[in-house]
């Protein structure tokens, strides 16, 4: 392959004194015809960005003189010797402007570091980028390199472009031992300099998580307080990226745990918005304001929370009794933030909690209009509930599941077009509840999904408030002139006569004429039905596995009322009951007592079974 800008290989090698013909000589490059950089050593990287230059810089480094970095780093002073002897340039720079003394005291090579400061007596010079030999040792920790360079002169007062120092360098590295070095054998080193960001040792130590170059600086003496030129103290910088450790003994210090930045954010802010969960329990309990606002965006720290959905951050600030009814610059609540993103468990924590569903941003909507314009139905369903019965609970119990599929059938199946707002409305929805439950579209037949998310609304309701649903069911149905639907609804009141039908085993019907109720025994609530009809219900038992019917049980009629529910509860009857319109779960316990005239229902509110210890077959 023939080599390409001869000539301009030529006219380096003429600058760096070398014969221009060099057989030994290869310049590898790129598709883009720019030369391939040497690699650098593990964790330069970190200090350097691809510098700006022509094509060909006068950085490029020679065959031999990349050999002699290679050699360098690799601390092979044989070769180094080899090549000095050839008439090798030990200064020769690559691009970024770094020459062999640069590589050594990065790669902590001592011996290859003494043999060039034979040849190389500027121990000052830097790179591009402002870090010269003493800045590199101080920032990969190499303490014996760093005495060797103090012992020749090096001048130690010295920073990068960045401003940063040995110092710094030293402690935002983690590098204690070095950092003892420069505080104790190093005459005039300022512990609270800064660089060009305002930073001190400290600020870089807590933002890295240095701990314990935290604790030796702290015992040393710096300022606590100090902030840089964004005015964070060490305390935001420890609480942004979550070092829960550095926090606390920064914390320790007695500094000021509700400074603000230039934005307004408090240490509580940042770490909020980072969803460092440890962070932020530290600085709560360690008292800081949890209704702090920033400057511009007015959000206090829930806001930041929510914003980037950090749930387990949220679930503190709201233990921390925080206040969920502050707006941010758009008036918005944290709530207001949740339903914009149809954040359900966000949403459901601060509903819980008891926030003002009233309050509207700039647009003028409440937290249930943005849910519902973001068609969030889950969330719209669970804010009308909170906003009717002033509180939100999950509705997992087993004993509404059999309701739950009730009203899905009257939804899906019986209430026509429109039927469902009348009930909404004769159950006190009001008009912005309904538009939000309209909001949702899913084709002409709409009005059923609305009918049925409706109901499951009040359902919830009713259950919360110690209500009877299937009278209510009932008493809303007559209301709006469906009392054919009514007449299938079975209504349990101790003061109400009602006609229904059930069933027995062998299917045989039996009318309730009349319900009463007798009064409590043993945390029982007692319901007798008269029945118009005697038919024989079978009703087994189990003892020891075999099966015993009823008739042989209730021979005797004589027994008291509470001789009845005591031999009763002592046996564990228990009656299978099919209703027409089957609402079995509102009984938990139904016993048959007699055989001929009578049916008593046991309810135990406790949901506890009859009998100690044992439970129904």
């Amino acid at each position: 392959m023939p080599r390409p800008f001869t000539r301009e290989v030529k006219i380096l090698r003429l600058q760096a004194g070398l014969p221009p013909n060099d057989s030994n000589c290869d310049i590898t490059v790129g598709e883009n015809s720019e030369p391939v950089v040497q690699s650098q050593a593990v964790g330069f990287s970190q200090l350097t960005n691809k510098p700006q230059g022509g094509l060909f810089s006068q950085f490029v480094v020679l065959c031999s003189e990349k050999e002699f970095h290679d050699a360098v780093k690799m601390n092979d002073t044989g070769k180094m010797q080899e090549l000095i002897k050839k008439g090798v340039n030990v200064k020769a720079k690559n691009k970024v402007d770094r020459k062999a003394l640069h590589w050594a005291a990065g790669a902590g090579t001592e011996q290859a570091l003494r043999l060039l400061l034979d040849h190389d007596t500027d121990v000052d010079e830097r790179d591009i980028f402002g870090m010269n030999a003493l800045l590199l040792a101080s920032w990969f920790g190499h303490l014996k390199i760093l005495q060797v360079l103090v012992s020749c002169g090096a001048k130690f007062n010295c920073e990068n472009k960045d401003g940063l120092s040995m110092l710094h360098c030293a402690a935002q590295r983690g590098h204690t031992r070095v950092l003892e070095f420069i505080m104790e054998d190093l005459e005039d080193v300022r512990l609270d300099r800064v660089d060009k960001s305002g930073k001190t040792a400290l600020h870089l130590a807590a933002e890295h998580g240095q701990l314990e170059v935290v604790e030796y600086l702290i015992g040393m003496g710096c300022s606590h307080g100090l902030k840089d030129k964004e005015e964070n103290t060490a305390m935001h910088l420890a609480a942004r990226p979550g070092h829960t450790e550095v926090l606390q003994r920064v914390v320790e210090t007695g500094a000021g745990i509700d400074e603000r930045n230039i934005d307004g954010l408090t240490a509580l802010h940042v770490a909020a918005d980072g969803g460092h969960y440890e962070c932020v329990k530290l600085l709560l309990e360690s008292g800081c304001n949890v209704n702090s606002l920033t400057h511009v965006r007015l959000n206090t720290p829930l806001h930041m929370a929510v914003l980037n959905n950090h749930s387990q951050v949220v679930r503190l600030l709201i233990d921390a009794d925080c206040d969920l009814d502050m707006t941010d610059c758009r008036q918005q609540t944290a709530l207001h933030i949740a339903a914009e993103h149809g954040w359900q468990d966000l949403a459901e924590m601060m509903l819980i909690s008891g926030v003002n569903l009233t309050m509207t941003d700039k647009q003028g909507k409440t937290c249930l209009e943005v849910a519902a314009r973001g068609n969030h139905v889950i969330l719209v369903d669970m804010i009308i509930k909170a906003d009717r019965f002033y509180k939100w609970e999950k509705d997992h119990q087993p004993e509404t599941q059999h309701l739950r599929s009730v009203v899905w059938s009257l939804a899906t199946r019986s209430l026509c077009r429109g039927e469902w707002k009348l009930l909404a409305q004769h159950w006190d929805f009001s008009d912005a509840h309904i538009r939000a439950i309209e909001q949702q579209w899913t084709g002409m037949k709409s009005f059923k999904e609305h009918g049925h998310r409706m109901l499951l609304i009040w359902l919830h309701g009713v259950g919360v408030a110690g209500e009877n649903p299937t009278k209510g069911l009932y008493e809303g149905l007559v209301e709006i002139g469906r009392t054919d639907l009514a007449g299938e609804i079975v209504i349990l009141s101790c003061d109400l006569s009602v006609s229904y039908w059930c069933h027995s085993l062998d299917d045989r019907p039996v009318t309730i004429i009349t319900l009463s109720t007798y009064g409590t025994i043993r945390g029982y609530e007692i319901k007798i039905a008269v029945v118009s009809t005697c038919v024989f219900v079978n009703i087994r038992m189990n003892v020891k596995n075999s099966a015993v019917k009823s008739s042989h049980l209730f021979s005797s009629y004589d027994l008291s009322f509470t001789g009845l529910v005591d031999k009763m509860a002592e046996h564990l009857f228990f009656l299978n009951i099919l209703l027409k319109e089957p609402c079995l779960q509102l009984l938990e316990w139904i016993t048959f007592l007699s055989a001929a005239t009578h049916i008593v229902y046991m309810t135990s509110h406790a949901q506890q079974p009859i009998g100690p210890n044992r439970k129904f077959p």
